[in-house]
């Protein structure tokens, strides 16, 4: 009796798939692909769509931001582009964090004479722990989490009041890592954000020449989340 050629077909497919990702073949070690790295290098969430959403305490009134950018300017201190640095041990164990840093600036200029309008800066640093997943010699996946701090200040060029905002948040995320070459990786996230504290300062300049600044806890909350881009490396 001859064997069907579509039992034939499937066969070899998963053979083939078992050869692949199999971590101690012989496909995961060329190149490299089969050394465990020791520490992970990230430029993330360069850019992808996210959604924030702002609940107001006490009330139904709430605020949405659905956003979507490759390397645009962003005034989300959660979804900015942030750079990661991660150690990971030889049992998967991955410590490390991400920081981020944005400034923008406002000028106006009319005929020789330039005005500053303003700026906005932006931060966030994120002390996180994970575990890898070699799911193949060519992806992995970590799911990781941690504490974010972030924060943000607009500064009014014409005078020297500013206001600012300072956030604690809960965050979660899973980072599929698509090796192109033992060393360099392209980066996909699904990040969650859960602010857990915030507050807002301003700062004013006081009639006798001083400043005086008041500060006031936010009574709401915020959720955010992101579906993200990036690129990477492996170090051994």
């Amino acid at each position: 009796m001859g064997i069907p050629f579509g039992r034939i077909g499937i066969l070899g497919f998963g053979v083939a798939c078992a050869i692949l990702f199999a971590p101690g073949s012989a496909s995961a070690q060329e190149g490299g692909f089969g050394r465990s790295p020791v520490v992970s290098v990230g430029l993330e969430r360069v850019g992808g769509v996210s959604y924030s959403k702002l609940t107001a305490d006490n009330s139904d009134d709430s605020a949405s931001l659905t956003a979507f950018g490759l390397g645009s300017v962003n005034v989300n201190p959660y979804t900015a582009p942030r750079l990661g640095i991660d150690y990971i041990s030889p049992v998967g164990v991955t410590v490390g964090g991400g920081l981020g840093f944005g400034h923008f600036s406002l000028s106006t200029k009319n005929g020789s004479r330039s005005e500053d309008q303003g700026s906005l800066t932006v931060y966030t640093f994120t002390p996180r722990i994970g575990y890898r997943i070699p799911v193949g010699p060519r992806f992995d996946l970590t799911p990781r989490a941690g504490v974010t701090f972030a924060g943000g200040k607009l500064s009014d060029g014409n005078s020297d009041a500013s206001n600012g905002v300072f956030a604690v948040a809960l965050s979660g995320e899973a980072v599929g890592t698509i090796r192109l070459t033992p060393s360099f990786n392209i980066l996909t996230g699904l990040g969650f954000d859960h602010t857990v504290h915030a507050s807002t300062s301003s700062t004013r300049s006081s009639s006798g020449g001083g400043t005086s600044t008041n500060t006031d806890d936010i009574k709401g909350a915020l959720f955010t989340a992101q579906l993200w881009l990036g690129v990477g490396g492996y170090f051994n």
